[in-house]
């Protein structure tokens, strides 16, 4: 039906309201999104490529110069960390100049670098995502999986980074070897808990095929290539949103918008075959071990889950679960 209205409103000249209707979208960072953060450059030149036009990109920062003329306004605030911006109650008063119906949250390098925990980084994005709500309770927002870091002087920078992508999507697989018997425990990440049919919550994977050798003049801030990567993850992701809030759907309910490494990682998206070459990396994926372990950043198949253990649902909503604490909960529950 909807297919079939859009067609008759082309055909007779009309332009229908999904097609037309302004969205507006607010990319919240650090210095990866703002300084100059020619990623968003990318990405609204490949916006308008592909025909996905009527948006508004907004923010109380102007845009950066990247070579050409793009709508760049933002709120990629250099030095900033999202504990910082949660507990100082910044972002709503952007919000209050910006009205975005979308957020690109692309915040927690800082938090890393300043070796803060990862419960800790991520009480302040559910802060951030409650404050988006109250000023938009329809609010779509993406959060990404953020690029990996190896700067000077920050040993922990790089597992640091891992702790906390792995910590944000819809599900964490867990595997646990307890004599000769495998058990999958699956428990549910940040972003399956906070995120509701109303004002979705997508997570976007930054982190895969980035590399800080290549891809970074510092190993923390992107270079060309970098920046090509980045507007290359969020082109898919953004793209769905801006139908989900044109009414088109997409946007989906409060675990199915969560979306995969390996489902955006596939996605076309308009670049250069030449830019498109860059995207290659010899970063190695976390990986698990024994037969049938969980990928990192994948959701374990249902047909994958041997015995699933039952958990809590506050377990699950506190997003902040270690490792020993779920080893803990599997122990109890085979003692049940």
């Amino acid at each position: 039906m909807l297919f079939s209205s859009l067609l008759i409103a082309v055909l007779l000249g009309f332009t229908h309201p999904i097609l037309s209707s302004i969205v507006r979208i607010n990319a919240l960072g650090d210095s990866i999104t703002g300084s100059p953060g020619c990623w968003r450059a990318l990405l609204w030149q490949n916006l308008q490529t592909a025909g996905v036009t009527n948006t508004d990109f907004v923010g109380t920062l102007a845009p950066q110069g990247c070579g050409f003329n793009y709508d760049g306004e933002n709120d990629g605030h250099g030095g900033y960390l999202a504990t910082g911006i949660a507990s100082a109650s910044q972002l709503p008063g952007w919000l209050a100049i910006s009205l975005p119906d979308i957020v690109m949250m692309q915040l927690g390098t800082n938090d890393v670098w300043s070796s803060l925990p990862t419960a800790t980084i991520l009480a302040a994005y559910s802060t951030l995502v409650g404050q988006m709500r109250v000023q938009n309770p329809k609010m779509v927002v993406l959060v990404a999986q953020i690029t990996p870091m190896a700067p000077a002087g920050c040993a922990s920078c790089a597992q640091g980074v891992v702790s906390l992508n792995a910590a944000i999507p819809a599900v964490c697989g867990y595997l646990f070897l307890i004599i000769s018997r495998v058990k999958i425990l699956n428990v549910e990440c940040w972003a399956a808990a906070i995120s509701t049919a109303t004002s979705p919550v997508n997570v976007v994977d930054c982190w895969t095929g980035f590399n800080t050798t290549l891809n970074t003049g510092d190993g923390v801030h992107p270079n060309e290539s970098g920046n090509v990567i980045l507007a290359h993850d969020w082109f898919a992701p953004l793209s769905s949103a801006i139908v989900k809030v044109r009414g088109g759907g997409g946007g989906g309910g409060a675990t199915s918008t969560v979306t995969s490494a390996a489902t955006i990682s596939s996605n076309s998206k308009p670049v250069t075959a030449s830019t498109l070459a860059t995207k290659t990396s010899s970063s190695a994926q976390p990986t698990s071990t024994g037969a049938g372990s969980p990928l990192y950043g994948q959701c374990v198949p249902q047909a994958a889950k041997v015995g699933l253990a039952r958990l809590d649902a506050s377990l699950g909503a506190l997003a902040s679960i270690t490792a020993t604490s779920i080893a803990s909960a599997f122990l109890a529950e085979e003692a049940n």
